[in-house]
């Protein structure tokens, strides 16, 4: 082997290799148990929650793009843009909570094992495909416009109780159940820049 070959196999090792360690711009907490994390570049804000005082081994509650977080001292607001495959992240939203209320309504212990149920999954794909056809003439009626970009998912966290956000499509829906509920003021704000 000569002496190119083997530099250029260095410079291809050292490529790959660069890619492993990530650079950690953001690990701040919130409040409580949720912790701000950005990986690499702001695109890649995400909240996550852990039980360790220092943050670390951090479960992802809500996947980048983060952009806005509100909170006081019973509730966290997250708001995040989503991605470039944003109606099939709306439609996963939608799926997600109709699997959950499915599992809640049949009394299933959610397993491993539930995943591999082809009927309960097909069911819950059914329910999905109806619910966001309807909803697609209401509050989602938003993503067949050409701004839809800049509409964010919200998520609402109750921090007393559990980290299983409620999660909103539209800001229209999000201030409708704080109205409801008699949720008035956040005392922090903090905005990102993407």
């Amino acid at each position: 082997m000569n002496l190119k070959s083997l530099i250029g196999i260095l410079i291809i090792c050292l490529i790959g290799l660069s890619g492993c360690f990530s650079d950690t711009l953001e690990d701040d907490n919130v409040t409580g148990n949720y912790w701000v994390s950005t990986i690499d570049i702001p695109k890649n804000r995400m909240l996550g929650y852990s039980d360790q005082k220092d943050g670390s081994f951090k479960e992802i509650v809500v996947p980048s793009t983060l952009l806005k977080l509100k909170w006081n001292e019973n509730y966290l607001l997250a708001g995040r843009l989503p991605g470039e495959d944003w109606i099939n992240e709306y439609y996963d939203v939608i799926n997600s909570c109709i699997q959950k209320i499915e599992i809640t309504r049949n009394n299933i212990k959610p397993s491993v094992g539930l995943a591999l149920d082809s009927s309960f999954i097909k069911k819950v794909d059914i329910l999905t495909d109806l619910e966001f056809k309807k909803r697609l003439n209401k509050d989602l009626s938003f993503l067949q416009e050409p701004n839809r970009q800049s509409q964010l998912i919200w998520y609402l966290f109750e921090l007393k109780k559990h980290k299983d956000p409620k999660i909103f499509l539209s800001k229209d829906s999000l201030d409708s159940y704080l109205t409801k509920e008699g949720i008035k003021e956040f005392e922090y704000e903090k905005e990102y820049k993407n």
